[in-house]
């Protein structure tokens, strides 16, 4: 304690002094900088999976890190146990001009594209914000094709990170100038609104669109479209019987009845 650094009004001195801590380790400096750049919780196995050449140091790492990490009881997995670090962390990584954005972040973006960009709730809603801080503008642009809202709703990807994609690829258009690109953009914004906040508005089709999604995918993947993040993303599906049908099929999911 008598180590720790006196208390200034924003705490960077103190940030200083815990990633000193973290710098004594490489590889806590590579996993910490890597959970200050996805918005989601990591398990150990995932990061293996990301950085599989360092798999066997890993376990050694996290316990390293523990001090600073908070594991996520909702989605699994650990992350940063403050914003303001993360962003401290982040904001370091941004300002140094020998840090590789692009080379940093490549391992997870590959990991995230690779489980499928519609199909994975955490692909969908970060691999373009990824791209972007990567310098990878123009392959986030190439994600949204013109059957973007189709795929989007036939996967069941809520319509806040629908729309929150399409700001991020029509942002790049814009900054580059691509007129025609940022009109489809635009074009598919209003498609997405339409069935979301109009045809989903009406609690017959909302109800016959999750059976349908349930039927194909199983309650089990309707439960987790229900719910991200521990926060209940849709309000258009009837709740009786999302609660239902959910509780039926996995009696032990009581939070998700109470939360829809």
């Amino acid at each position: 304690m008598s180590a720790t650094p006196v208390f200034d009004k924003d705490l960077d001195e103190y940030y200083e002094w815990l990633f000193q801590g973290m710098a004594q380790n490489t590889g806590a400096i590579w996993i910490g900088e890597l959970l200050s750049l996805v918005d989601f919780p990591l398990s150990i196995e995932e990061i293996k999976q990301i950085k599989p050449e360092f798999q066997h140091h890993v376990d050694d790492v996290i316990s390293f890190l523990s001090p600073v990490l908070i594991e996520d009881v909702t989605q699994g997995g650990v992350r940063i146990y403050h914003e303001s670090f993360q962003r401290y962390l982040t904001r370091k990584l941004e300002t140094d001009p020998n840090a590789d954005m692009a080379a940093i972040l490549k391992p997870v973006i590959e990991w995230l594209d690779n489980r499928g960009f519609f199909t994975d709730l955490r692909a969908f809603r970060s691999l373009l914000e990824l791209l972007k801080r990567a310098g990878r503008g123009d392959e986030a642009i190439n994600k949204i094709k013109e059957d973007y809202v189709v795929n989007a709703i036939a996967f069941g990807q809520p319509a806040d990170a629908v729309q929150l994609n399409l700001s991020i690829a029509a942002a790049i258009a814009a900054s580059n100038q691509l007129w025609p690109i940022l009109a489809r953009f635009i074009e598919l914004s209003r498609s997405s609104y339409h069935f979301y906040q109009w045809r989903l508005d009406n609690h017959n089709i909302a109800e016959q669109f999750g059976r349908t999604y349930s039927a194909l995918n199983g309650p089990r993947a309707l439960a987790d479209r229900l719910l991200y993040d521990g926060i209940r993303w849709s309000r258009f599906f009837d709740k009786k019987w999302a609660c239902f049908k959910v509780e039926f099929s996995f009696p032990n999911l009581l939070t998700i009845a109470v939360l829809l």
